[in-house]
């Protein structure tokens, strides 16, 4: 029998044995443990998915941004290459060194502009970043590359070769200011030499174009000169050589040649002669001018004295308002003092 003390409950040692342990979970709570797992995995992947969402929109707007500044600058390029384009032209219509000069300085500055914007563009190429600051027009735009390119191309001064193949090598008798123009004589043929940019020094040896006068050794008042000289002081000079060479038995002048990988003879050709001095005229006289106006180097203008004239050019490094510098007149003496 089973006795009962203090709310236990005393079993017969023989039915201890029967009692059994329940271990097993019902279907109700298995569900509710699979449910719950899911959730938990839903919630740690959905947590990855916002993670991985952030990191693609962090890199697509970096490409936004990327793309928006390449754009920009982009549009910034092609401004300044059409302003390069303007400057050219108005370069190709220049008058004077000085104009030449000015818009030399303006082309280098838009170039330099160029390279400020291309170094700070970037081009992606096979997943890497290649950076293209060495190059002058880095933009992954071939279009844009090659519009670039020509209008470099035509900005650029080709070299002596390319420009002239027809060109005298002529030794200057005396220091002249550019533009000065005298005649160098070569056998029974001459040529009219310009002084280029800048002027040129006693000996030096300067290229002009080929332009040779024939059948000026008979001197009478029906024979005119083929070329035309620049002034008026450039027909006395011409009409001077041309009598001290009628008077003088022996050339004014002498050929001298000079070895060239394309010459396959020893008889020089045109682009190898140097017109060489021997026998020359008075040096030139010397005149004071009062500068009339701020004036860039090359200027010429006309400077009067009663009723002479002279065609003075500024020197080097351009004249202000009031200075006084020297240059070289005609053959007959002119003495100036104020214009």
């Amino acid at each position: 029998a089973c006795q009962t003390e203090k709310d236990h409950v005393l079993y017969p040692t023989n039915q201890i044995s029967d009692l059994k342990y329940d271990n097993t979970i019902s279907d109700d709570e298995s569900r509710s443990c699979a449910v719950s797992s899911a959730d938990r995995q839903a919630t740690i992947n959905s947590s990855k998915k916002i993670e991985y969402n952030d990191i693609e929109l962090a890199k697509l707007a970096a490409r936004l941004e990327e793309t928006r500044m390449s754009m920009k600058l982009s549009k910034a390029r092609r401004q300044v290459i059409e302003e390069m384009k303007r400057t050219c032209t108005m370069r190709a219509k220049a008058s004077c060194s000085a104009e030449t000069s000015f818009w030399d300085e303006q082309i280098k500055a838009l170039n330099d502009s160029i390279l400020e914007l291309t170094a700070r563009m970037k081009i992606k190429k096979g997943g890497k970043q290649l950076d293209e600051t060495t190059k002058i027009f880095g933009n992954a735009d071939e279009n844009f590359i090659e519009d670039s390119r020509c209008v470099l191309a035509s900005c650029a001064v080709p070299p002596p070769s390319k420009l002239n193949k027809n060109l005298i090598k002529v030794k200057a008798p005396e220091s002249l200011p550019e533009g000065y123009t005298f005649t160098a004589y070569l056998g029974e043929k001459s040529i009219l030499a310009t002084v280029p940019s800048g002027g040129v020094i006693k000996g030096e040896i300067f290229s002009v174009p080929l332009a040779i006068e024939k059948n000026i050794v008979e001197d009478d008042d029906s024979s005119t000169c083929a070329s035309t000289s620049v002034d008026e002081q450039n027909d006395e000079r011409h009409n001077y050589a041309r009598n001290m060479r009628q008077k003088s038995t022996a050339p004014l002048f002498e050929e001298i040649t000079q070895d060239s990988d394309t010459c396959s003879s020893r008889t020089p050709s045109p682009s190898q002669v140097i017109f060489e001095t021997t026998s020359m005229p008075p040096t030139l006289p010397m005149v004071k001018v009062r500068a009339p106006a701020n004036l860039t180097e090359g200027h010429r203008f006309t400077a009067k004295h009663g009723e002479k004239k002279i065609v003075a050019t500024v020197p080097q490094g351009g004249v202000k308002k009031g200075e006084i510098f020297v240059v070289p007149v005609s053959l007959v003496p002119v003495t100036i003092s104020e214009f």
